[in-house]
């Protein structure tokens, strides 16, 4: 049974642990105080959002893309799926970033970043190449912005891959790639970092592997038992944050990383409560993973925005303050990130999304009418 059509409750609670993950990793740029949580490898909650993106966006966009319809056809709807992302993304993610470049010049603690080179970050996230300026050192206050450059690169190659060269996302070749890909900056240079794509591609495979009867071969029917769901998924946490962070001096630290990742999606992707929490916190989880892309482009912007409230109010750097306050702004920073990512949902992403849809069902049907009025003629 094909399963990965759907996004499950597992996977959208998945997506709030990862955003979050994402949001303590970020909290000591501004609250240096706090670099506690810098010790853990917090930011591995984006191979997270990764690997979901890649399986997600396969089991939407493959089925279409079959063999046995016209390659004009199918040209159609890769420009339909793009339509679908612009409006799914752009809204939102500008919104965010174009709220850091109004506001850096008045930014009196300097926290944004100077006011011309937080702009020309804002031109990299415009050309979705903020991945690659963070190479050369571009990186203020618009820093999540590269992983959502990385994917937009790789879903603007990655149907063309589908139609011209199928085989390359085949188990045989998918696997040895991703193993070569994830296996450590120091073979790959620590430029991969930006453009690391093998969680991306793993999600791919993990689609793959629901079309075929491996599905139920390696179906982890052990995870029933609670307790055994409750272990797994905490080992494979640590093993993407604490552990990872151990095994950096050693090959493959960021296979770690990426195998950890595919592992939790993996279980989620069964939506048989292999990935098992309390009912109340699984309904917290999955709330923020629904509005998980709004909190991921806001989340930063609030970060800095509560350091700045501080500056102004008691005229000193959080740095030189009591560990207490660091503490405080950062429940102070989540808090108010949680009600924005909320309204940003509501009011920027949903609308847009659903819009989204409507324009490109829209082309879809305009090009129909225009092939049978050719047909016709």
């Amino acid at each position: 049974m094909d399963r990965s059509h759907k996004l499950n409750l597992e996977l959208q609670a998945l997506r709030g642990i990862a955003v979050l993950m994402t949001f303590f990793a970020h909290a000591p740029i501004a609250y240096p105080k706090l670099n506690m949580l810098g010790r853990l490898n917090l930011t591995s909650g984006v191979d997270i959002f990764l690997v979901i993106s890649g399986f997600v966006i396969a089991g939407s966009l493959f089925p279409q893309l079959e063999p046995k319809r016209a390659t004009a056809e199918r040209v159609r709807i890769v420009i339909a799926f793009w339509i679908r992302r612009a409006y799914r993304l752009l809204p939102a993610s500008l919104f965010w970033a174009l709220f850091l470049v109004l506001l850096a010049p008045f930014n009196a603690s300097r926290s944004f970043g100077p006011p011309k080179l937080v702009a020309q970050e804002f031109v990299s996230v415009l050309l979705y190449s903020k991945n690659i300026m963070e190479i050369y050192g571009l990186n203020f206050s618009m820093g999540p912005y590269w992983s959502l450059s990385l994917e937009e690169q790789f879903y603007l190659l990655l149907p063309f891959v589908v139609i011209v060269v199928p085989r390359l996302l085949t188990a045989e070749l998918l696997v040895p790639l991703i193993l070569i890909l994830s296996s450590s900056p120091t073979l790959l240079g620590s430029h991969y970092w930006f453009f690391r794509v093998g969680p991306l591609l793993l999600g791919i495979l993990l689609y793959r592997m629901h079309q075929t009867d491996y599905a139920s071969d390696f179906e982890p029917v052990f995870l029933r038992r609670r307790w055994a769901s409750i272990a797994a998924m905490a080992l494979l946490l640590f093993v993407a944050t604490v552990g990872s962070s151990w095994l950096k001096f050693f090959p493959g630290s960021m296979l770690y990383i990426t195998i950890a990742s595919g592992a939790l999606v993996f279980f989620a992707s069964y939506q048989k409560k292999y990935l098992w929490l309390p009912r109340p916190i699984l309904a917290f989880f999955v709330w923020v993973g629904d509005r998980s892309f709004s909190l991921y482009v806001s989340h930063l912007p609030v970060i800095l925005s509560v350091y700045e409230i501080y500056y102004r109010a008691s005229g000193t750097f959080l740095k030189d303050a009591p560990r207490a306050y660091s503490f405080a702004a950062m429940g102070l920073s989540l808090a108010i990130a949680l009600v924005v990512a909320d309204l940003s949902y509501r009011w920027l992403e949903r609308p847009y999304q659903l819009l989204g849809r409507w324009k490109a069902a829209e082309y879809l049907q305009a090009r129909s009418r225009v092939r049978s009025h050719s047909e016709l003629a």
